[in-house]
């Protein structure tokens, strides 16, 4: 269905049963190709005369929308550079036509900004000596016993600091709220500072983690109940295994023990993956929350937003970045920094002497996913669609956008849940009334109008609609029938309450919303294998902690004496790859070229698959 309407006033609607679309690379226009096309031709000024035609095949041109006529624009004459673009003998230029021009105080933000990227030229530079010269205290002082994954740790807490100086102090002084020499340069001086100090002095920045590890707090546990404190849970249970036949009863009751979950074993590693996994959340969720921060405080900036508008915003988002991203990335990464620790401490080695397979210690892992997956599924289910809903409309308030864009009435054009197709130029909710309604009605199994209904008002009133000053045409193979009214009711056609209702994507709806939704759509003979995969992913979604723990456990085999640095990196490199394929296999179901259900589950069957054959025929 293609609807045009020229400057004379004059209105076409066309109609095709098969269309493809082609774009002029040159002048950016877009070509139409429509086949067995009807179209329908009127005037509102003048319903008596319409016109219906029908042909084999038609082309219609479209004009190239803005940003193509702005492109086409640009290459015929580059416009000048803005102020990232330019050097700084340039910058210094821009900053002196600016101050010379009357009425400085107008542009008071234009020479903030001109200012702000002067000094960030000079001061990013500047940002590698300082990074060199707070290296060298924080170098000297890394612990022994921490090795690279101390220093990692540091320079990753600098980085973001120093990243979130920088950016933060723009935004500020972009809005002459903090000078610009203090923004740019303030994260540079800090850090400088804090260098030259810690040289001068010796003194070196080091933090004793060690006695909050869960094994050391079950050692001091087990030195409290009388027990050699040297050795952990995993230690203690392979002694007893490996003691003499004298100790045979001990032995047996032990394996006993270990059959059953949780046992000892169990709940060591699930405190020890417990531990890693909540910092690396809580590291995770700071990071991505700076990340969409810093995205739209340049919005705010641009639009003279209130900063408060921010806070609801990165509140409402919090469930989708938990969920979605950082509770089976953490997970992932606990997994292979779990094994990673316990392989430094020898304590892998004290369960392999134990005789515990490797299923067997993977068995609290998979629970521990199992069970965040379920929380998972409940909050996709239950708390996602109403946080992503709020989120978008803040989102969009902050980009100027119509808050109203999630509605139907904002589209104009409106399938009807009787498969009418209606189309109006305004509804007012509080009247419950349109303006210059159009109601088309199409013939069972085709895509030919068999009616249309033309309003300049409709009202409802009891269970109908109420139509004012219109007219009804018929057509059928015997002519076109046209009659005008004065007031016409229409009833047992969807409510004013259709029209309001909330236009929902995917992600911010019910499993079951979007179930009913998908049904409705392929009964109106719609394509919905988009929304078809988005369905089947509102349940693989949630599972992908699971998979997270099985794709990383053989890894963890392999990260014994490469530390947990190189667990990270690992880690990190699995999700990338993970994270790669599911788009992909969602891509590919989005164009048919993969059932929808298999385009949602592929990632997660190849990745549990690999996970679990490489588990098997690991050596341990």
């Amino acid at each position: 269905l293609i609807y045009q309407k020229s400057p004379t006033g004059q209105e076409d609607l066309s109609l095709a049963a098969v269309a493809s679309m082609r774009q002029q690379t040159v002048r950016g226009e877009i070509e139409f190709h429509l086949d067995d096309v009807v179209s329908h031709g009127w005037q509102a000024n003048r319903p008596d005369l319409y016109q219906v035609s029908r042909s084999e095949r038609q082309v219609i041109d479209r004009p190239p929308d803005l940003f193509v006529q702005e492109m086409i624009r640009s290459l015929a004459s580059p416009p000048p550079r803005n102020l990232r673009e330019q050097t700084i003998p340039e910058l210094l230029g821009t900053l002196a036509d600016l101050r010379s021009r009357p009425g400085r105080r107008s542009l008071k933000r234009q020479i903030s900004e001109t200012l702000v990227e002067v000094h960030k030229k000079i001061s990013l530079p500047a940002t590698s000596m300082v990074f060199a010269i707070l290296a060298l205290p924080l170098g000297l002082g890394r612990r022994r016993s921490s090795g690279r994954t101390w220093g990692f740790v540091v320079s990753l807490l600098v980085i973001l600091v120093s990243y979130t100086l920088l950016t933060a102090g723009e935004q500020f002084a972009n809005r002459n709220l903090v000078p610009p020499a203090l923004a740019m340069w303030a994260g540079n001086v800090i850090f400088l500072v804090l260098g030259i100090v810690m040289l001068a002095t010796g003194s070196r920045l080091s933090v004793n983690l060690g006695g909050w590890r869960p094994a050391a707090l079950l050692r001091r546990r087990a030195a409290r109940a009388g027990s050699d404190p040297r050795k952990s849970p995993v230690e203690a249970d392979a002694a007893v295994k490996g003691a003499g036949p004298e100790s045979g009863v001990d032995k047996r009751r032990s394996s006993s023990r270990q059959r059953r979950f949780p046992s000892t074993i169990d709940r060591y590693l699930l405190r020890y993956l417990l531990g890693i996994s909540l910092y690396i959340a809580l590291s995770l969720l700071i990071l991505f929350t700076l990340f969409y921060a810093i995205e739209l405080i340049d919005d705010l900036s641009h639009g003279d937003k209130s900063v408060s508008l921010l806070l609801p915003y990165l509140l409402y988002l919090q469930p989708q970045i938990l969920f979605a991203y950082v509770a089976p990335i953490s997970l992932c990464i606990g997994t292979l920094v779990t094994f990673a620790l316990l392989a430094r401490t020898h304590e892998l080695i004290a369960i392999r002497a134990g005789g515990i397979g490797l299923f067997r210690v993977a068995a609290p892992f998979i629970v521990a996913s199992a069970l965040v997956a379920g929380i998972s599924f409940a909050a996709h289910d239950a708390v996602l669609p109403y946080t992503n809903q709020k989120a978008n409309q803040v989102r969009d308030e902050i980009r100027n956008r119509s808050p109203r864009s999630y509605r139907q009435p904002e589209r104009r054009w409106v399938f009807g849940s009787q498969g009418l197709l209606f189309n109006f130029s305004d509804f007012n909710r509080t009247r419950q009334e349109f303006q210059d309604l159009a109601v088309f009605r199409f013939k069972p199994g085709t895509f030919d109008i068999e009616q249309r209904v033309f309003a300049a008002k409709a009202n409802w009133e009891g269970n109908g609609w109420l139509l004012r000053d219109g007219w009804t045409r018929r057509f059928s193979a015997d002519g076109e029938q046209y009659e005008p009214f004065g007031s016409l009711r229409l009833e047992g056609i969807d409510p004013p309450d259709y029209f309001v209702q909330d236009w929902k994507a995917p992600d911010q709806m019910r499993y079951q919303e979007l179930r009913r939704y998908v049904l409705d759509l392929e009964q109106r003979g719609y394509d919905t294998r988009e929304l078809s995969v988005g369905l089947h992913r509102k349940i693989a979604i949630p599972c992908v902690p699971i998979v997270m723990v099985l794709i990383g456990l053989p890894f963890a085999m392999r990260v014994e004496k490469r530390g947990p640095v190189f667990a990270i990196a690992i880690s990190v490199l699995l999700v990338f790859v993970y994270f790669a394929t599911l788009q992909a296999f969602g891509k590919l179901g989005e164009v048919a070229l993969l059932p929808p259900l298999l385009a949602a589950w592929a990632p997660n069957l190849l990745f549990s698959g690999a996970g679990l054959y490489l588990t098997a025929t690991s050596r341990w």
